[in-house]
């Protein structure tokens, strides 16, 4: 479970500290020793809960595990707290680290209370599991290798399973299926034509299934289709627009003979819900469409279904005995390996029926800690594999709906009654704090992981908050927050306060209105941020200041008014991932000299490549590199071959994607492409945008490569185009605009 991953981790940094610093306060080296100790069996501990059989776990084991996971947490606070405070600053000469030493005494010596503070806790909780004479075999516990459902039968306790076609089959409801589409059909035909046809039931009875399996066997009678959920706390002033924009985002391309041709709906941006409504209204005109709209669950019936449908997760809290559905969604938890159940619990702080993108969700993962090292691969990798196994086990649901750069954007969603499942775990063992809706009357003794969802009645404070207690209230220290997620709330201060939250690893503040360049300013004072994301907003500046973000892994500025960003940003060299796109010029930001310092970069995009040679190289000593998408605003030559050379070099390249930034029809930039002396073999996405003398003859040889997409303003040879094409072995989709 996750508290098993946050142990795990704990253990790994008390052990780099104890070697060095934490010895020169005198007398507490012993107690860490000891407080290693106590933590290593405490992860064992807790492993052997998250491999517990379900309901052999009596109330006061959990109570134990509550009081080990947060000893946990708090003793990884700690560690925190003292590499901000005391730890001396790398580079320091002797005289810095004598009179840092000395103006950090009192720190040290409450850092040292702390730890015997911490170690007493250890002690107590170990004397209060003996007192009570809880033993393993009260656990339940069981190795490895217990019997595990196989995956078809996980399939079809879930309803679901593939067919040779490779799209899901549906189980249970194919008379259901027919019907519906008899009558679509049916329909069309008419002179009378019925506009809705509504599938109404209850969470988890198979709507959307339904709904989705007739979409796919009418794709030839209904070629324009949008598939859009919307959830129960639907506001039209504020997500009218979202959905409207999802819609045209569908339809805006048909897709024929695998080649996704030129629309005519033109972009969204800075429309209004009416604006949105009428161009989606006039690009639709004498064409038939089908479309969906998934949420609204038991609209037409009584009451008493909408109170069975949001009283399941608190049933689920007070009866564990809850048989039927909980049940069946249960059994496929409980049968996860330790390491992936935290993973699969992280879904409960996002709202319901909310797709989260692949690399969003794998990059949260590795910045919470949820992802363990193995030897051979990074963290990425193991992140993937974590991801792969819970597609495999049909824990998630993958949503084609995003487009990016016209090809479809991985993202992923759980399922209504799944989530419930999860909320439920996720409270229980205070893995997750959620705010706003329906969970604004819930209170907490101690928040790790915050979660916002719409508006918040009453006030947050950086350090404390208000719970209700009997009609009373308790302040509660908000100062351990270590994760801070918001999805579009409205009205709440909490982000003026943003520099107090010390300990925050994770701001994912993605597309929240209201979200200014101040906040940009208090989120560089967070020293711990391993993970920041202003996507989809509107500051306009990142200061020089992100240079203090100095264990940052993820910086996500896409969709922004950000122009550029400080040269200071090649002192993050933990730096791995940074997404840039302005979202009105639609421009990247240009690549600095120094961005070779910044070893740790995996994928970068926007950027743009103008008159530095030096900067072209520095691309080339960008050893982990794997994705890169390039605006090219440049003619020169010698700038064009070094940047040649430099993609040769980088064989570690997964996903390329390169655009003639210069809009020249005389000078045709992408043509130096044709000079790579040895292309990256490993490339599975290829994208160039401009005009070129035909596709370099390389491109054939690329035996990885799934997805290809070329777009130009001029005309193309098409013989030639295929002549290379027809040698992909893999090629998946192929996107072309002309």
């Amino acid at each position: 479970m996750e508290g098993s991953s946050a142990a795990q981790n704990l253990l790994s940094n008390v052990g780099q500290l104890l070697a060095t610093e934490y010895q020169q306060l005198s007398g507490i080296g012993g107690e860490v020793a000891e407080l290693r100790d106590d933590l290593a069996a405490m992860n064992a501990l807790l492993l052997m809960q998250s491999e517990a059989k379900d309901g052999v776990v009596d109330p006061f084991i959990k109570e134990i595990m509550k009081q080990v996971r947060e000893l946990a947490y708090d003793s990884e606070d700690r560690i925190d707290l003292y590499r901000l405070r005391i730890k001396c600053r790398p580079g320091d000469g002797v005289f810095a680290r004598v009179k840092h030493l000395l103006r950090t005494l009192s720190s040290r010596r409450n850092l040292a209370e702390d730890i015997r503070a911490l170690r007493a806790r250890a002690i107590a909780i170990s004397e209060r599991h003996a007192r009570y004479g809880v033993n393993r075999e009260a656990l339940g516990w069981f190795p490895a290798s217990a019997p595990m459902l196989t995956a078809s039968a996980r399939a079809q306790l879930l309803g679901r399973a593939n067919d040779d076609a490779g799209h899901r089959q549906i189980v249970g409801m194919e008379d259901q299926v027919d019907d519906l589409v008899k009558r679509l059909k049916a329909s069309a035909g008419a002179e009378r034509r019925r506009k809705v046809f509504s599938i109404v039931g209850f969470g988890g009875v198979g709507k959307t299934t339904l709904a989705k399996e007739v979409c796919r066997l009418l794709e030839a009678d209904f070629p324009y289709q949008a598939f859009v959920s919307v959830s129960q706390a639907f506001e039209p002033t504020r997500d009218l627009k979202g959905l409207l924009k999802r819609v045209l985002e569908q339809i805006v391309k048909s897709k024929e003979k695998g080649i996704v041709e030129e629309a005519s709906l033109g972009g969204t941006d800075g429309l209004d819900h009416h604006q949105l409504a009428k161009k989606l209204d006039e690009g639709l005109k004498d064409k038939s469409i089908a479309s969906v709209l998934i949420g609204f669950k038991s609209t037409g019936h009584t009451d008493k279904w909408e109170t069975i449908c949001k009283s399941i997760g608190s049933q689920m809290e007070s009866n564990p005995t809850l048989e039927g559905m909980r049940q069946i969604v249960t059994l496929s938890f409980n049968h996860l390996p330790h390491e992936l159940k935290g993973c699969m619990m992280y879904f409960s702080i996002f709202p319901e029926d909310y797709a989260i993108s692949k690399d969003r969700l794998l990059h949260r993962w590795i910045a919470e800690g949820l992802v363990l090292e193995k030897r051979g691969l990074t963290m990425i990798e193991v992140a993937e594999s974590y991801l792969d196994e819970l597609l495999s086990r049909n824990m998630l649901e993958e949503d084609r709906t995003g487009l990016l750069e016209d090809l479809f954007v991985p993202s992923y969603r759980v399922h209504d009654m799944l989530l419930e499942v999860m909320v439920s775990r996720s409270l229980e063992a205070n893995f997750v704090s959620l705010q706003g809706g329906s969970y604004d009357q819930l209170s907490y003794d101690r928040i790790r992981r915050l979660s916002i969802h719409g508006s918040v009645d009453g006030l947050y404070s950086p350090t404390k908050t208000k719970k209700a207690i009997r009609g009373g209230a308790e302040e509660v220290n908000m100062q351990h927050v270590r994760s801070l997620s918001m999805f579009q709330p409205k009205g709440i201060k909490l982000l003026n306060q943003l520099g107090k939250f010390t300990l925050l690893r994770v701001l994912d503040l993605e597309n929240c209105e209201g979200v200014t360049n101040k906040h940009v300013r208090y989120a560089c004072q967070l020293n711990l941020l391993k993970y920041l994301s202003f996507r989809d907003t509107n500051i306009s500046v990142v200061p020089p200041q992100v240079e203090n973000l100095e264990h940052l892994q993820t910086l996500d500025v896409t969709y922004t008014l950000v122009d550029d960003l400080p040269k200071t940003i090649t002192k993050l060299e933990r730096l791995e991932t940074l997404n840039f796109l302005q979202k009105v010029k639609n421009s990247g930001w240009t690549l600095p000299q120094g961005i070779s310092n910044v070893k740790a970069l995996r994928d970068l995009g926007w950027v743009c490549l103008r008159d530095d040679i030096e900067v072209a190289r520095e691309v080339g000593e960008l050893e982990q590199l794997q994705e890169l998408y390039c605006k090219i605003h440049t003619n020169r030559t010698n700038v064009l071959q070094q940047l040649a050379l430099s993609l040769s070099k980088r064989y570690s390249l997964r996903h390329l994607m390169i655009e003639d930034g210069t809009k020249s029809e005389l000078n045709k930039v992408l043509n130096f492409l044709h000079d790579l002396p040895t292309p990256p073999q490993l490339l599975r996405f290829l994208g160039i945008r401009g005009l070129m003398d035909g596709l370099p003859r390389w491109v054939g040889s690329l035996a990885y490569l799934t997805d290809f997409m070329y777009e130009c303003s001029g005309s193309i040879d098409v013989n030639h185009l295929f002549g290379v094409l027809y040698q992909l072995p893999n090629l998946k989709t192929l996107c072309v605009k002309c």
